[in-house]
Formats: structure tokens, C-alpha cells, sequence
């Protein structure tokens, strides 16, 4: 037996985190890491291609497992709070591959490229964001700048790489500070949220043509409609439409993007104060509470729309695949920007500060300050086991961050948004992410299923009851085994053969890592049992 071995079998006696996140943050984080992308654009973008699906009741049967799955984070994040913690759970109570694997190399893998397909989104969704505002408080310049960004490629990728950059060296300060950051972002997001929730109640499609025309000019509400008619719309809809289940669980799989990022809480265990309370309360209030919003959001939004938002989709890509006469083109150009919440809810402002507040949706923001977590917490907690390189393992003795994980993780997502630019952008697209995300989950629900037999001792941790004979972790898990099996297998339909063959080549990869460092480890005398047979400090 090495020296080495003799001292330590981790790198550290301990992390050198510290637990500067407390009940609201545990509260936020999930909320801020889903509401992103799914529920600004995706969710008034899918009946374009599901155009007889329900959103609100595929929000719902999304919702439902996601929070099974939400229960079984919080019991085993209660019971072992540790940084990468769905790793650290499943490597330990599972099997050392299963979660070095899975939760480890694959999340990692996710994180990375959600960083750079987040910003890639932004590029999308920003312009939208400025043209609604400059038109709301006319500021021409404001306008302009959409507009440039929306027409200038170098411009937009430019602003994206600046952003992801500027977030990023967020990341690299003390937790405390960056926690502050994170809620007051999420904070004015929820501010815009509750505008856009408010018109939306309000309006019915009776009343939504005068409130359009009002905002965009006389007649815009009538053109769009009117197009969708002259274009075929029905004959469209008649020839995509696989009928109304089969399109809402194409939705599903469609929009389960939109609510992943709950498990960053998870990753964070080691900094999270209070751990019972935080996750067991907090942490699954704020989860639930933004399935509760989406599905809600997402009803009222048709609800008041009505079908007009698939007629816009429709006119909206029949516009920017240039299939519109020369003087229709004219006359919808000013409001033919990217179907999202932004562009739906200003619309309906009637008074330049609703409208303002109505498009303040710069959730992508929040979202992408907290993947960053995931990212260098999953190389910390890797690192820590001595089974990733070390130098993602140290942590700054004055900002308690690590610093050269973070450092990686920025240059990483860099690299993802600008493959995103070019025809290699296929090399780290989303095709498969929520394939990934679901096996991740699929898993951790496995752990929580067999830990209360295979481990006692952590689950009477918990909180030690019993339901219909099984313990309550168990039960849980079984249920959210169940229910992320149904979206994981839905998640394959409609997957690329390219997407397939990099999925195998990023297996291929980690099957590869995994087997140097075990390799490397027993050459200094450290076996994977005398890592994965303990728990890591905190």
C-alpha cells in the first residue's frame, strides 16, 4: 500500500466548499436552471410541427414525473449532501461505473453543452426581447440594435460569446455573492413572468385582434390570419397532424428540455446549509412551483391566443423560408420575429411599461448562471475521486470556488455556441440531450429505489417512514423510475442515426477516461473500492 493511499484515497481530507446556499436559493436554483429556453420559446413554437397537440396537458404529463423525480432528489440530497451529488450517490449506492458513468461523465457532457446551446438560443431569442422593448418605450436605437443582431451574424455570435464569457466569470465568485446574483436575476425575470401571466388571463380571442393591431398597427392581426388561409394552413395542418395524443406525447418529448435542470440543487448538495429543510421543503417547492407556472402559463397563453399562434407559426416560417409574395413579405416584416412569450405577451400590453415589463423574458440568463454549476461541480466532485484530472479538483482558498474547473467550463462552452455557428454545429447539437437527462434521472430514481435496502444506515438518515410497506425513498423512486422510462424511451423517437453514432463515440470516450484512471489509481495503490467504499467528505 502506497503513502499515498495511507493519507487519503480522495485528494483532499476535505472539499474546501462551503455551505453559503440556504433555503431561498435551494428554492430558486431550480426554478432558474428550468425556465430557460422550454418555456420561452419552445412552448409557442411546438404546434408548428404538433399542430393539433395540447402544451398544458403535455407540460402536465411532463410534470408529473418530473416531480416523482424532484422527491427522489430531495430525500437522497437530504441524506448525503455532497458536491455532484447525484454522482457521488449512485457511484456509492449503485455501482462505481454506473455513477461515474451516468451521472458523472454523461451529466458532465450534458452541462457542457447546454452552456453553449443556451447561448446559441439567446442569439434567437434576444433580438426578439430588444425589438418588443424598443417598440414599447420607442427607442429607435434600441430597434436598430435588434435588428442588427438579428441580421448581423458576426455581431450576434460576438454578443453571445461576450455574454456566455461575462456569466461564466460570474461563476468564479464566492457562492454567496453568486447566489445574490442568481436571485435578483430570477427575481426581475418574475417580474416579467407575472406581467405576461396577468395579460394573458385577461385576454380572450375576442379580444386579442384589437389589442395586436394596437401594438403592431391596423390590420396586422387580420394579415397574418389571413395569410394562413390564403397559404393553406388547414391543408398543412391535415398533412402533419398525427391527431391530438399522438401529437401532445410528440410534445412531450419535445418540451421534457424544458424542464430539466432541477438536479442542479443536487449537484450543489455540498454547499447547501440546512440540507433536510433546503431540500427536503425548499428545493421541491421551487421545482413544483415552476411545473405549477408552465402548465398554468401555457394554458392561459392559448387559451387567450387561441389558434392564432399556430396561424402566426405558420406565416411566420413560411416568411423566413421566403415563400411569401414581395409586397406580404413588406407588410409583415415589422412583426415577423421569432414565435416566443416575449413577442406574445407585449403584444398585449396596452401601455409602454406593461409592454416593457411583458418582454422581460431573459431567462436563458438564469439558466445559463446556474448550468455552470453543474458543469464544474460534476469535474469538482469527478476530480475529488481522483477520477478526473486533479487540476479540476482545486478550489481557491479565497473565493471557497474552483477556479480552474470553471475556467474549463467557460472555454468549453465557448467552443460548443461557436461549433453552434458553423456545419459542425451537429458535433454537440441538443438531439440527444434529453436522451442524456433522462438516463441521468432514470438512474438517480434506481438509487433511491435500492438505497433504504442496500444502505440503511444513509436512509435512516431521511425521514425513515414506510408507505404501503415500502420505504417512502423507494416508493418514490419506483414511481419516478417508471415515469422517466416512459420519457426516456419517447425521447428516442425522431433521434438521428448522426446523433446515435456520437452518443456511441461519447460513451466510447468515457468508457476510455474511466478505464485510464482506474488504471492510473492502481498504480499508486488506490483500488476503485477504496474510493467508491466511502463516502467523500463534505
Amino acid at each position: 500500500m502506497t503513502e499515498e493511499l495511507k493519507v487519503q484515497p480522495f485528494l483532499r481530507k476535505s472539499t474546501g466548499l462551503v455551505k453559503e446556499i440556504g433555503p431561498i436559493g435551494s428554492f430558486v436554483i431550480p426554478w432558474a436552471s428550468m425556465a430557460g429556453s422550454g418555456i420561452s420559446v419552445y412552448a409557442v413554437e411546438v404546434v408548428y410541427n404538433y399542430p393539433q397537440g395540447n402544451v398544458a396537458l403535455a407540460f402536465l404529463l411532463v410534470g408529473i414525473p418530473v416531480i416523482f423525480s424532484v422527491v427522489t432528489f430531495a430525500m437522497l440530497g437530504m441524506t448525503t449532501p455532497r458536491a455532484a451529488g447525484a454522482y457521488v450517490w449512485a457511484a456509492r449506492f449503485v455501482d462505481p461505473f454506473v455513477g461515474w458513468f451516468g451521472t458523472g461523465w454523461i451529466y458532465f457532457l450534458s452541462t457542457l453543452f447546454s452552456l453553449g446551446l443556451i447561448g446559441y438560443i439567446m442569439g434567437d431569442l434576444f433580438p426578439v426581447i430588444f425589438a418588443m422593448m424598443g417598440h414599447a418605450l420607442g427607442i429607435p436605437a434600441l430597434t436598430a440594435f435588434s435588428i442588427a443582431m438579428g441580421t448581423n451574424a458576426t455581431m450576434e455570435d460576438a454578443l453571445i460569446i461576450a455574454t456566455i464569457v461575462i456569466v461564466g466569470l460570474l461563476a468564479l465568485v464566492e457562492i454567496k455573492h453568486f447566489m445574490k446574483v442568481l436571485i435578483v436575476v430570477w427575481a426581475l425575470n418574475l417580474l416579467g413572468l407575472i406581467v405576461s401571466f396577468a395579460l394573458f388571463a385577461v385576454y380572450t380571442p375576442s379580444t386579442i385582434p384589437a389589442a395586436w393591431n394596437s401594438f403592431w398597427g391596423a390590420g396586422s392581426y387580420e394579415m397574418i390570419t389571413s395569410l394562413a388561409t390564403k397559404y393553406n394552413l388547414a391543408g398543412y395542418v391535415a398533412s402533419t397532424t398525427q391527431g391530438f395524443w399522438n401529437d401532445t406525447l410528440s410534445i412531450v418529448a419535445y418540451i421534457f428540455w424544458a424542464l430539466v435542470g432541477y438536479e442542479l440543487n443536487a449537484y450543489m448538495g455540498g454547499e447547501v446549509r440546512n440540507p433536510r429543510s433546503s431540500f427536503l421543503y425548499w428545493y421541491t417547492a421551487g421545482a413544483v412551483a415552476t411545473v405549477i407556472w408552465y402548465v398554468v402559463l401555457s394554458w392561459l397563453t392559448y387559451n387567450a391566443y387561441g389558434n392564432f399562434i399556430l396561424q402566426y407559426n405558420y406565416v411566420y416560417n413560411l416568411f423566413t423560408a421566403g415563400k411569401l409574395a414581395a409586397n406580404e413579405t413588406a407588410a409583415v416584416a415589422p412583426y415577423m420575429l421569432l414565435p416566443s412569450m416575449p413577442l406574445f405577451a407585449a403584444s398585449l400590453g396596452g401601455t409602454p411599461i406593461v409592454e416593457f415589463l411583458a418582454a422581460w423574458w431573459f431567462f436563458p440568463i438564469t439558466a445559463l448562471l446556474i448550468s455552470y454549476m453543474g458543469t464544474t461541480r460534476t469535474a469538482f466532485g469527478l476530480s475529488f475521486d481522483r477520477m478526473f484530472p486533479a487540476i479540476f479538483g482545486k478550489v481557491s482558498d479565497r473565493t471557497h470556488t474552483p477556479i480552474e474547473a470553471t475556467v474549463m467550463a467557460i472555454i468549453g462552452a465557448v467552443v460548443v455556441a461557436t461549433l453552434d455557428f458553423t456545419a459542425y454545429g451537429f458535433l454537440v447539437s441538443a438531439a440527444n440531450t434529453s436522451f442524456f437527462i433522462a438516463f441521468v434521472y432514470l438512474i438517480v430514481a434506481f438509487t433511491a429505489i435500492i438505497l433504504p435496502y442496500k444502505r440503511p444506515d444513509i436512509w435512516e438518515k431521511g425521514l425513515r417512514k414506510k408507505i404501503f410497506g415500502l420505504p417512502e425513498m423507494t416508493l418514490f423512486g419506483l414511481l419516478a423510475a417508471v415515469g422517466m422510462f416512459w420519457i426516456l424511451a419517447l425521447s428516442t423517437v425522431g433521434i438521428s442515426i448522426l446523433a446515435w453514432n456520437l452518443t456511441i463515440l461519447y460513451i466510447l470516450i468515457g468508457v476510455v477516461v474511466f478505464a485510464f484512471f482506474v488504471v492510473r489509481n492502481e498504480k499508486k495503490g488506490i483500488k476503485l473500492m477504496d474510493i467508491y467504499g466511502e463516502i467523500p467528505p463534505p
